[in-house]
C-alpha cells in the first residue's frame, strides 16, 4: 500500500476505472452471447433487437476508450454478417431521410 498521498489517490482511481471497465466488458459479452443465442435459435425479431443493443454497447465501449474504434468496427461487421444469415437483409440499418440544408438568405 502506498504511503504518499498522491499515490494513494492513484490507487483509488485505478480501482474505480478497473471496476468500470470490467462492468462494461461484461455488458459487451452478455449482449454478444444473447445475440449468438438468438441467431442459433433463428429468431428474427429478437436477433435484430439484440444487434441494436450490441451496437449500442460497443459504441459506449469506444466512447470510454475500452476498445479501439477499428476493433469495434470489425466486431460490428462480424455480428452484422452473422445476423444477416438469419434475417436475410441488412439488419439494424434504417435509411434516414435526407438532411435538410439551410437555405441561403437573400438581402433585399
Amino acid at each position: 500500500m502506498p504511503i504518499i498521498k498522491s499515490a494513494i489517490k492513484r490507487v483509488k482511481q485505478q480501482q474505480k476505472r478497473t471496476t468500470r471497465n470490467v462492468r462494461l466488458k461484461r455488458e459487451v459479452r452478455q449482449a454478444v452471447k444473447s445475440l449468438q443465442a438468438n441467431v442459433a435459435a433463428k429468431d428474427k425479431k429478437k436477433t435484430e433487437e439484440n444487434l441494436k443493443s450490441v451496437y449500442s454497447v460497443l459504441d459506449k465501449a469506444v466512447k470510454r476508450n475500452l476498445y479501439h474504434k477499428n476493433k469495434t468496427a470489425r466486431m460490428k461487421a462480424k455480428y452484422t454478417k452473422i445476423t444477416r444469415e438469419v434475417v436475410g437483409k441488412s439488419p439494424a440499418t434504417k435509411k434516414s431521410a435526407p438532411k435538410k440544408t439551410a437555405k441561403a438568405k437573400t438581402k433585399n
